[in-house]
C-alpha cells in the first residue's frame, strides 16, 4: 500500500508541475538532441514563412502618420553617423528620447542609400527615404520577436508544439498591423524584442545561475527601454515568475488564508534574490520618475474627463475591449483618441459596470489557476501587468491603441496555446483542434492583407478610420488634411468642420482649416483659424509657421517674420521656418539676412531643394552670379526635373554671354513643362541676340499662345519684326501691347523708332515724349533726329 501510495503521490507531483512552470530539459543523448534541434528550425521557418507572406504586401506602404516625423522629416535619421546625436542625453528634441528605435531608422536609411544606389534610383528625392526598405525591417524585427515567442515559451514549458502555437498566433494575430504595418510602431516591436530576450535570459539564469545570463538579461533591459518605457515592468514580470513558480497554496477558497500563502510566497522570494531585485526595481523605479516628472514622452497634461475617478473607470472598459481585439479582432482602428472612445460617465453605466463585473471575474479566475493551472495564471498576469504603464495611471496623451497590445499578447497566445494543446490531448478533439487552429491561421493571415491595404497610405488610412470611428476628430481633421493636398478644398472645409462640430478645441482641426481658407485665397479667415489653433495650443508650431505664411500672403512682412521667430523659438531645427524667414528677408531687400536663413535651413536639411534654390536666387540678386549658378547646379543634382532651376541657370548663362549653354538650359525645362511661357520668352531672347530672328519669333509666339496678354512678348516680337524690316507687322505688337499697358515705356519708345524710320515724324514724337514722362532712357540719337518735328508740333 505505501509503496502504491508513494508511486502515486509521484505522478500527482510530476503532473502538478507539467500544469505549472517548468524550465526546458536538455536532451539526454545526441541523437535526441540533434532531433530537437532539426524540429526547432522547422518549426521557426514556419513561423518565418507564414509571417513574411502575410506582410508582403505591405512593403509598398507610404509613410503615414506619425512616420512622417519620425522618419521623412527628421534630419537626426539620416545616416549612421548620426548615432552620436540619436544617443545624446543633455540635448532638447522634439521627439521623445528612443534611441533604439532611431537608431533602426538610421541603420535603415544608411542600408536604403546603399541598396539603392546598386538598384536603381528611387523615385523621391533622397534614396535613403525609400519606404520599402523601413517596411522590411519592420517585418524581419516582427518575425525575430516572433522567434523569441516561441523560445520563451519553449524554455518555460519544454513543449515544441504549446511554442509553436502561441508564436503562430502571434506572428499572425491581426492586432499587431498596429505595430508592423506602421512603421512608427517599431517602437512596440523593438521593446517587445528586447523585453522577450530578457525575460529568456533571466530564466536561463534561473535554470543555470550563471551570471552572464542575468548580466545579458540586464542589457536587454536596457534597450527594451531605449525603445519605449513601455519596457519598465520586466522586473515586475521576473517577479511575478518567481512567485508563480514558488507558490504552493491549496485550493480552500479565495480567503485571508490565501492571501496569507501568496504574501508568504512573496517574502520568501524576495528574500532569496534580495540583492537582485533591490538593483532592478531601485533601476525600474529612477526611470520612471524620469519619464514621468523630468522627460514625459506624452503630451497630455491631466487626467481624462479632468478626474481621476473617470480615467479609472475609463480603463476598466478599455481593458475589457483589448480582451475584445484579441479574441475577435475585426473592427480595427488606427486612432482612438479624440471622441473615438466614449469615457466612462459613471460607474453604474452599463457598459462600465458590465467591464467591471468581467474584470472581477477574470481576477478571481486568476486566483483559482494559481493553484490548479499556473500557466493559464501566469499569462494573465503577463497580459495585465505589461499593460500597467499604459493604464494612465499618469496621464497619457493616447488613450488606448493597439500597438499597446503588442506584447501583453504574448499573455493571451500562451493561454491560447495551452487550451488548444489541452482539446489535442483529449480522443475525439485532435481533428476539430486542428482544423480550427488552421482556420484561425488562415482568417488571421487574411485580416492582416485586408488590413495593411489600409495602411496603403494617409489617404486610406484615414478614410478607413473614419468609417470604423465617426466620432473620431483627429480622423475628419486628417481627411481635410488630404483633401486640400488633392485639391479637393470644399470637401477639406466640411471635413475640419465636421471635426470641430465633434472637438471646438482641437488644435489641428482649426489649422487645417485654415490651410485649406488659404489654400482657397480665403487669407483673412486663415489667420482666424491659426490663431484658435495658437490660442488652444500655444506651442503648435505647424500653426505658427502657416500663420506666418499667411501674413506674408496678406503683405504683412513684420508680422510674418515675427510668426517665423516663434516657430523657430519653439522648434530651432525647423528647416521650413528658416527658409520662410529667408524669403520675408529678401521681400525686405535684406539679402545677406536671407542668404544666412536659407544656409541655415540647409545645415538642417541638406537636400531641401527648396532652400538651395532660394539661396540661388538671392545670390544672383546680389551680384554674386557663379555662386548663384553652384546652386541652381545643386538643385539639379537633387532633383534634375526643377524646371525653375534650369530657367534661372539659363539666365545666368545669358547673363555671362554663354548663349549655347542657356539654351541647352531653356530646351532642358521646356522638356519637363512644354507650357512654360517664361522659358520660351527667354529662349526668345536669347535667339534674337544670337541673331536667329525667326527662331525668336517662333518662341514669342509659343509664349503668345500661352498668355495673349503678356506685354514683354508682344514688345520682343514687336522687335523681332522690326529688325526684319516688317514694320507693319511691327507696329500691330507694339500697339496690342500698350492695349495690355498704357504705361509700358518699352513699347512707346520702340514705336517712335519704328514711326521715325517709317516717315511718321509726329506720331514718333508721341510716342517719344511718353516714354520720356515714363522715365524712359530714349536714345540721344532718336531725340536729336526728332528734335525738328518736335519744334514744328510747339509751333
Amino acid at each position: 500500500m505505501g509503496k502504491r501510495g508513494s508511486k502515486k503521490k509521484r505522478m500527482g507531483s510530476s503532473e502538478r508541475r507539467g500544469q505549472g512552470v517548468i524550465l526546458a530539459q536538455k536532451p539526454k543523448s545526441q541523437e535526441e538532441k540533434g532531433l530537437v534541434e532539426r524540429t526547432r528550425y522547422l518549426l521557426l521557418a514556419v513561423i518565418g514563412v507564414i509571417t513574411l507572406m502575410s506582410y508582403l504586401n505591405c512593403i509598398h506602404n507610404q509613410f503615414v502618420f506619425d512616420d512622417i516625423p519620425l522618419i521623412l522629416e527628421n534630419p537626426t535619421i539620416r545616416g549612421i553617423e548620426k548615432v552620436p546625436q540619436l544617443l545624446g542625453l543633455g540635448k532638447k528634441r522634439r521627439i521623445s528620447y528612443r534611441p533604439v528605435r532611431m537608431i533602426s531608422y538610421a541603420a535603415d536609411y544608411t542600408l536604403n542609400k546603399m541598396v539603392w544606389r546598386h538598384f536603381g534610383k528611387y523615385e523621391g528625392d533622397d534614396d535613403g527615404l525609400n519606404p520599402l526598405g523601413y517596411h522590411l525591417s519592420n517585418i524581419a524585427y516582427h518575425m525575430v520577436t516572433s522567434f523569441l515567442v516561441f523560445l520563451v515559451i519553449y524554455k518555460l514549458l519544454a513543449n515544441y508544439r504549446i511554442a509553436f502555437l502561441a508564436a503562430s498566433l502571434f506572428a499572425l494575430h491581426p492586432v499587431h498591423t498596429d505595430s508592423v504595418s506602421y512603421l512608427a510602431g517599431r517602437r512596440d516591436i523593438l521593446f517587445t524584442l528586447f523585453y522577450l530576450a530578457g525575460f529568456y535570459f533571466f530564466l536561463c539564469y534561473r535554470k543555470t545561475r550563471k551570471s552572464t545570463f542575468i548580466i545579458a538579461s540586464f542589457l536587454a533591459y536596457l534597450l527594451s527601454l531605449g525603445s519605449k518605457e513601455m519596457a519598465v515592468t520586466l522586473p515586475v514580470l521576473f517577479l511575478c515568475y518567481d512567485l508563480v513558480e514558488g507558490f504552493t497554496g491549496k485550493i480552500r477558497g479565495i480567503n485571508i488564508t490565501y492571501f496569507k500563502e501568496v504574501t508568504i510566497a512573496l517574502k520568501k522570494v524576495l528574500l532569496q534574490s534580495s540583492f537582485l531585485y533591490s538593483l532592478v526595481f531601485l533601476g525600474a523605479l529612477a526611470y520612471t520618475c524620469y519619464k514621468v516628472f523630468i522627460k514625459s514622452p506624452s503630451h497630455q497634461a491631466s487626467y481624462y474627463g479632468d478626474s481621476m475617478l473617470t480615467t479609472f473607470l475609463t480603463v476598466g472598459k478599455i481593458l475589457v475591449y483589448y480582451m475584445k481585439l484579441l479574441l475577435y479582432p475585426i473592427k480595427l482602428n488606427a486612432d482612438y483618441s479624440y471622441n473615438a472612445f466614449p469615457l466612462s460617465t459613471s460607474f453604474i453605466e452599463p457598459s462600465t459596470l458590465f467591464s467591471f463585473i468581467f474584470l472581477g471575474v477574470v481576477g478571481y479566475a486568476l486566483l483559482r489557476l494559481l493553484v490548479t493551472h499556473k500557466m493559464l495564471a501566469f499569462g494573465m498576469i503577463w497580459f495585465f501587468v505589461t499593460l500597467l504603464p499604459v493604464c494612465h495611471i499618469f496621464p497619457h496623451h493616447e488613450l488606448l491603441a493597439e500597438h499597446y497590445l503588442y506584447l501583453p499578447s504574448f499573455g493571451f497566445c500562451l493561454i491560447s496555446a495551452l487550451l488548444l494543446n489541452n482539446f489535442l490531448k483529449k480522443d475525439g478533439y485532435v481533428y476539430l483542434t486542428y482544423v480550427s487552429f488552421i482556420a484561425i491561421i488562415f482568417l488571421f493571415s487574411f485580416r492582416i492583407v485586408d488590413r495593411n491595404n489600409d495602411w496603403r497610405d494617409k489617404f486610406t488610412l484615414w478614410e478607413k478610420t473614419v468609417k470604423t470611428a465617426p466620432q473620431c476628430a483627429r480622423a475628419h481633421s486628417n481627411i481635410c488634411e488630404n483633401y486640400v493636398e488633392k485639391g479637393r478644398l470644399d470637401e477639406a472645409i466640411s471635413e475640419c468642420k465636421r471635426a470641430l462640430a465633434i472637438n471646438p478645441y482641437h488644435a489641428q482641426a482649426h489649422n487645417n482649416l485654415g490651410t485649406a481658407y488659404a489654400r482657397n485665397g480665403s487669407f483673412n479667415e486663415a489667420i482666424l483659424e491659426y490663431k484658435q489653433a495658437i490660442n488652444i495650443r500655444p506651442r503648435y508650431v505647424k500653426a505658427h509657421y502657416n500663420l506666418g505664411v499667411a501674413y506674408f500672403k496678406v503683405g504683412k512682412i513684420n508680422e510674418a517674420i515675427a510668426e517665423y521667430k516663434r516657430a523657430l523659438a519653439i522648434r530651432p531645427r525647423y528647416a521650413e521656418a528658416h527658409n520662410n524667414l529667408g524669403i520675408t528677408y529678401a521681400k525686405k531687400g535684406e539679402l545677406p539676412r536671407a542668404i544666412s536663413k536659407y544656409k541655415r535651413a540647409l545645415a538642417i536639411k541638406p537636400h531641401y531643394v527648396d532652400a538651395h534654390f532660394n539661396l540661388g536666387v538671392a545670390y544672383d540678386k546680389n551680384g554674386d552670379l557663379d555662386e548663384a549658378m553652384v546652386r541652381y547646379e545643386q538643385v539639379l543634382a537633387i532633383k534634375p526635373n526643377y524646371v525653375e532651376a534650369h530657367n534661372n541657370l539659363g539666365n545666368a548663362y545669358y547673363k555671362k554671354g554663354e548663349l549655347d549653354k542657356a539654351i541647352l538650359e531653356y530646351k532642358q525645362a521646356l522638356t519637363i513643362n512644354p507650357r512654360y511661357a517664361d522659358v520660351h520668352f527667354n529662349l526668345g531672347l536669347v535667339y534674337a541676340k544670337k541673331g536667329r530672328v525667326d527662331e525668336a519669333i517662333t518662341e514669342y509666339r509659343k509664349v503668345l499662345a500661352i498668355k495673349p496678354q503678356n506685354v514683354r512678348a508682344h514688345t520682343s516680337l514687336g522687335a523681332a519684326y522690326h529688325k526684319k524690316g516688317e514694320f507693319d507687322k511691327a507696329i500691330n505688337e507694339y500697339k496690342q501691347a500698350l492695349t495690355f499697358n498704357h504705361d509700358y515705356a518699352v513699347a512707346h519708345n520702340n514705336l517712335a523708332m519704328v514711326y521715325f524710320e517709317e516717315k511718321q515724324y509726329f506720331l514718333a514724337v508721341k510716342h517719344c515724349d511718353r516714354a520720356l514722362k515714363l522715365g524712359f532712357q530714349v536714345d540721344p540719337t532718336l531725340l536729336k533726329n526728332l528734335l525738328p518735328y518736335r519744334n514744328k508740333i510747339i509751333k
